[in-house]
C-alpha cells in the first residue's frame, strides 16, 4: 500500500491580430459584449501582455501573428506554472482538420476559421468566459483551503485521478524542500516525494481506486538526504478540481 466576474465588472481579454481590418471587427464585437479589451498586433507584444501580474485570462490570437506565431503563445502558456487558467481562442485562416488539430494540439482551447461572423465569435468566447469564471471560483475556493491548511503542523496535497497535484499547503512544499508552491502544481505526486517505484506504485494504485489508507511510512528523499515520512490518505467525493487528498506527517 502504500478578477472575478460580478455585475458592471469587465473581463479583460487580449486580441493579438496583425491584420488592422479583422483587429477592428473582433475589438468591437468584443466591447459590444461588454469586455475590456487589449490588443497586440505581433506576437512578442502579446507574450509580454501575457506575462504581467494582471494578465487577461481570455485570449484571441491568430496564428500567423509576427514574431511569435500564435501556436507557440499557446505553448508558452501551457509550459509555465500558473495559478490561473489562460483560455486561448486561436484564429486561423486554414480550414483542413489537420491543422485545426495541430491547432488544439498547440494548447490552444478553441479553433476559429477565418472568416466568421460576431454571433459565432460571441458564443465561443462565451464558453472561454464560462471555463475562466469557474476556474477563478475554483481558485478562490482554492486560497480558503491554503489559508485554512498553512498554518496547520502538517502538509497537506491534493491531487487529481492521474496522481497529478492541484494544491499544495506550505508546509507540504517545505517539508519536500520547494520555496514555492507553484515549483508544485500539475506535478507528479510519487515523482515528487522520490519514494521508491513499490512504494509509488501503491500509491498510484490507492489514487486510482479511491482507497482510503492511514499512517503508511514511506521513505522520501529531500534535499540530497533519505527521510521517513507518514502519509495518510482519502478519497475527495463531489469535488470537482481533486479527486484524492494526501496528508503528510515528518
Amino acid at each position: 500500500m502504500f478578477r472575478e466576474h460580478r455585475a458592471g465588472v469587465a473581463i479583460k481579454i487580449l486580441v493579438a491580430e496583425h491584420d488592422a481590418a479583422w483587429r477592428h471587427v473582433i475589438c468591437q464585437s468584443l466591447t459590444r459584449q461588454g469586455f475590456e479589451v487589449c490588443t497586440a498586433t505581433d506576437g512578442a507584444s502579446a507574450w509580454n501582455i501575457l506575462e504581467d501580474r494582471n494578465a487577461p485570462k481570455l485570449v484571441v490570437i491568430d496564428w500567423m501573428t509576427p514574431v511569435v506565431r500564435g501556436d507557440e503563445i499557446c505553448r508558452r502558456i501551457r509550459a509555465r506554472m500558473d495559478l490561473y487558467y489562460t483560455y486561448v481562442i486561436l484564429l486561423t485562416a486554414r480550414s483542413y482538420r489537420v491543422d485545426v488539430l495541430a491547432a488544439l494540439s498547440s494548447g490552444a482551447d478553441d479553433c476559429m476559421t477565418k472568416p466568421f461572423n460576431s454571433e459565432e465569435l460571441a458564443a465561443r468566447v462565451g464558453t472561454g468566459r464560462r471555463t475562466v469564471e469557474l476556474e477563478e471560483r475554483l481558485s478562490k475556493i482554492s486560497g480558503q483551503w491554503r489559508t485554512l491548511l498553512d498554518n496547520a503542523p502538517f502538509g497537506v496535497v491534493a491531487v487529481d485521478k492521474q496522481g497529478r497535484i492541484m494544491r499544495a499547503s506550505k508546509v507540504f512544499s517545505g517539508l519536500l524542500g520547494y520555496s514555492d508552491v507553484r515549483h508544485l502544481l500539475r506535478a507528479d505526486i510519487a515523482t515528487v516525494l522520490h519514494i521508491s517505484d513499490g512504494q509509488a506504485t501503491g500509491l498510484m494504485e490507492q489514487i486510482r481506486l479511491q482507497d482510503p489508507f492511514d499512517n503508511v511510512e514511506v521513505t522520501c528523499r529531500v534535499r540530497g538526504g533519505m527521510y521517513r515520512l507518514r502519509l495518510w490518505g482519502r478519497p475527495l467525493h463531489d469535488n470537482i478540481e481533486s479527486a484524492y487528498e494526501v496528508v503528510l506527517m515528518p
